[in-house]
């Protein structure tokens, strides 16, 4: 089950990337105010009107969004046995991820017009357990975030300008895969984010995707060679070993692309 915020509309769908909607919710006082033909309906143990659309059923509760919508999911979770897995939100609708405290398989924001403010980056960053946190949405314009970072096997992040290698390191603390793929750094600051690596800060960690424009090797594995040569994986991989027997490998991808893998 998908909870989603579309054009300040709440919903409960199904679905994960591409959801479908099963039914929306909107405040009582819309539906009076459209005199649109509806049914009293009780959701629980809440009296609220229904009506059906040409796109979907829609509800009415109450004025207290979060609360309502609560209310709404609530009896949807009883009635099929179910609990939301996946969250769609957006900048201003953080309060979402409040809602429950159940690990998610996704949570989704995506761009918008409203940057995220400094607490609803905090509060999407370390909130909850979700196996894939993808943000598109940008922050306000000077803000900066360090960490800390939850636990997510997949970290997307479409556009920060924030991010440094610094962040990289404190997110690959907790995180398995990390795509940054519009996210630039450059080759030097790649180096001192694989010798934190090789200093065994990040176990969990084994991919990271980030725009380099163009990737330099020699730069990228500076001060990691042995015998003046990095380790080359055929066919010509450039990689290095660290003491408890992993392995990092670079690989350049198109659009200037570099592919950090683990092995």
């Amino acid at each position: 089950m998908c909870l989603k915020v579309d054009n300040k509309l709440l919903s409960v769908c199904i679905g994960k990337e591409m959801v479908d909607q099963i039914i929306v919710l909107r405040r009582l006082r819309m539906f009076l105010r459209n005199g649109e033909k509806s049914e009293r309906v009780f959701i629980g143990n809440r009296p609220g009107m229904f009506i059906q659309t040409s796109k979907g059923p829609e509800v009415g509760v109450g004025r207290d969004e979060p609360n309502d919508f609560k209310v709404l999911v609530d009896y949807i979770s009883d009635l099929f046995d179910t609990v939301p897995t996946v969250i769609h939100t957006s900048p201003g609708n953080l309060w979402l991820l409040t809602l429950y405290r159940n690990p998610l398989e996704l949570i989704y924001i995506p761009a918008a017009k409203q940057p995220l403010t400094y607490e609803e980056t905090q509060l999407a960053l370390t909130s909850r357990a979700s196996t894939v946190l993808q943000i598109d949405a940008e922050i306000a314009p000077g803000l900066l975030y360090t960490g800390p970072f939850g636990p997510f096997n997949k970290l997307k992040i479409e556009t920060f300008k924030w991010v440094t290698v610094e962040n990289l390191v404190s997110m690959a603390e907790t995180c398995e895969e990390i795509y940054a793929k519009n996210v630039k750094v450059t080759c030097d600051r790649v180096n001192i984010f694989v010798k934190h690596w090789m200093e065994r800060t990040m176990d969990l960690f084994r991919c990271l995707i980030v725009h380099v424009g163009f990737a330099d090797f020699r730069e990228v594995f500076m001060g990691l060679q042995r015998d003046d040569e990095v380790m080359v994986i055929q066919p010509g991989t450039p990689a290095v070993r660290r003491n408890d027997g992993r392995v990092l490998a670079g690989i350049v991808a198109p659009g200037g692309r570099l592919i950090i893998l683990v092995f």
